[in-house]
């Protein structure tokens, strides 16, 4: 099995099987937490990302069954670790290079918290991005 050893190959892996959680922390209108999730069926996979991510110092859960039990995952929470693993695999996402772009945006004040929900609403929509699987 390959070893995850880049931000390259770290976004190959989320281009394809990670998406960003939006998550309302306060309940207080535009108070938004965003969490970076990885999914794969193999352990080991899994496994693999999260080690990479921790040799960066990115903080991550623990390795966790989805809600299905179908699949692995790891999520990436802390909001430095969120934009610190955001902005390092920026250059190489495809598929989710404009959620990347909009998390970042929001992190660093130059989107507002509608903006960024309207922009990853859209690319549902359009079919550019997709839920993680659950």
């Amino acid at each position: 099995m390959p070893v995850c050893a880049t931000w390259r190959q770290g976004a190959g892996y989320f281009n394809g099987d990670g998406t960003i959680s939006i998550s309302d922390t306060s309940n207080r209108p535009y108070k938004l937490s965003l969490s970076l999730i990885f999914v794969n069926q193999s352990y080991d996979q899994i496994k693999n990302v999260r080690d990479f991510l921790a040799k960066c110092h990115i903080g991550t859960s623990n390795i966790l069954k989805t809600a299905r039990g179908t699949a692995n995952m790891v999520a990436i929470s802390e909001f430095r670790s969120v934009k610190r693993a955001t902005a390092s695999m920026l250059p190489f996402l495809c598929k989710k290079e404009v959620e990347g772009r909009a998390a970042l945006d929001y992190y660093e004040g130059r989107a507002t918290g509608n903006q960024l929900v309207a922009i990853f609403t859209a690319e549902v929509k359009s079919g550019s991005s997709r839920k993680a699987p659950q």
